[in-house]
């Protein structure tokens, strides 16, 4: 089996449609990032669209509202595992995949950084592959405000392996609450175009399955979201609660964290000295995300997580979720924590 190469969003030239405007939001970022655009085929004149165009860093996993990994080992939809090893195959291929996998033999994404066409996907192409068992690779988009988007693209043929292919929308947590495409048992190019109610943290998976065969199953992906912002007034609940800005979430986030990490410093290397916990600073570091300390908190995807290396190459992989009661107390529930070796430079 080869390594699967990432879809990936095409250049912004080769999509004659999108056209910059400046009735758009603009965001700040480098190509690797998301973009702010209008679509003239699906905007019209509306102002305060925005579009993200699916791309992965090299550097972050969740990254400009997307994030990646793979379904729990039943193949369940809607389940989500987030990668959170990346390193380079020995041609030098950035990929990311499961703690202490290769980038072979494991659900993984990646990105065809050489000069050639490899298991089927083109120089520059992102894909995904499936893992041999049940396990589902997934790619996510977390919604950062309620509204209607927009979803079109490709899952390319990739290599010559069939495959299993969805658009799914979830309530972030588990739950498939629309299938919006699926093409089961497909060896061919496969076009999407679909539109999609979402309130603020659900999702829209892009997810490809081995169709009980994993070999050959590289599938390049192309997916572009426009969000033109809600609310959805028949959707929305007749009483609905003010919404929190990312600050007041983060500041809740915060205290969950620091709490777990008191009641149970053994899921922690190391043992945290309660006065350098009482003086931890939270930190802005992207869009809807912060650090404290180690952890990385993302207040829209209810997530948090951080390598934490005891001794180098040798590191401490941990992700978890918070819950957020009826009276809008965050918990932060206890982590996957995953040994693994940290992925080291290629030679140059």
């Amino acid at each position: 089996m080869g390594l699967f190469l990432l879809a990936g969003c095409a250049p912004e030239v080769e999509r004659p449609a999108a056209k910059p405007t400046a009735d758009v939001e603009k965001t700040a970022g480098s190509s690797e990032r998301s973009a702010a655009v209008t679509d003239s085929t699906t905007a019209g004149k509306s102002r305060g669209l925005r579009a993200w165009f699916f791309n992965i860093s090299s550097e972050s996993n969740p990254c400009e509202g997307w994030s990646w990994g793979q379904s729990d080992a039943k193949g369940t939809l809607g389940s989500f595992e987030m990668f959170l090893w990346h390193g380079r195959t020995d041609d030098g291929v950035p990929y990311w995949t499961v703690a202490g996998g290769d980038g072979y033999h494991n659900a993984c994404i990646a990105r065809n950084t050489t000069n050639h066409v490899r298991y089927g996907v083109k120089p520059g192409e992102l894909a995904f592959h499936p893992g041999p068992d049940r396990h589902l690779a997934v790619v996510r988009w977390t919604a950062p405000m309620s509204g209607t988007a927009s979803i079109w693209g490709r899952f390319g043929e990739g290599d010559s392996g069939t495959v299993d292919v969805y658009v799914l929308k979830t309530d972030g947590d588990g739950k498939v609450t629309e299938i919006l495409f699926k093409s089961l048992n497909t060896a061919k190019d496969e076009d999407f175009k679909t539109t999609a109610k979402v309130f603020r943290g659900e999702t829209i998976d892009f997810v490809v399955g081995n169709a009980g065969d994993w070999t050959g199953d590289s599938t390049p992906l192309q997916a572009t979201i426009v969000l033109e912002p809600g609310p959805n007034p028949a959707d929305l609940p007749v009483v609905a609660a003010p919404a929190e800005d990312d600050a007041a979430m983060a500041l809740k986030a915060k205290e969950a964290m620091l709490d777990l990490i008191r009641s149970d410093r053994r899921l922690f290397i190391g043992d945290p000295d309660p006065v350098i916990l009482a003086r931890l600073e939270l930190k802005k570091r992207d869009e809807h995300q912060y650090s404290l300390g180690a952890f990385v908190i993302d207040v829209v995807a209810k997530t948090y997580s951080a390598d934490i290396g005891q001794d180098a190459p040798e590191v401490y992989f941990y992700s978890g979720k918070f819950e957020v009661d009826a009276a809008g107390r965050w918990k932060a529930m206890k982590p996957q924590v995953q040994r693994g070796r940290r992925a080291m430079p290629a030679a140059a």
